[in-house]
């Protein structure tokens, strides 16, 4: 299986745990990368800022919004789960 990665402008922040990219709002459980994408995305989310994320949809880009509740946030079970609260619409 290919990972399901997810980006903040061009630099990698992790990858979905689920065997599919997220179609629903709610918790998502990812694995986060070590990289500037990451530490870009912990800095949105810390400021209390919502950051701006994308994951490939076909040949297009399904752009979806992290809350800062998300921000590092290690849930029961050990496992890093990431908030979308909505997807926007277009």
């Amino acid at each position: 299986m290919d990972r399901l990665d997810f980006y903040l402008d061009d630099n990698p922040v992790g990858f979905f745990s689920a065997e599919k990219y997220p179609t629903t709002t709610g918790w998502h459980t990812y694995n986060p990368y070590r990289g500037v994408g990451r530490l870009r995305f912990a800095c949105i989310l810390k400021s209390g800022e919502a950051a701006t994320v994308w994951f490939p949809d076909g040949e297009d880009r399904r752009i979806v919004v992290m809350d800062s509740e998300s921000l590092d946030v290690e849930r029961p079970e050990g496992r890093w789960q990431v908030h979308i609260p909505g997807f926007p619409v277009g």
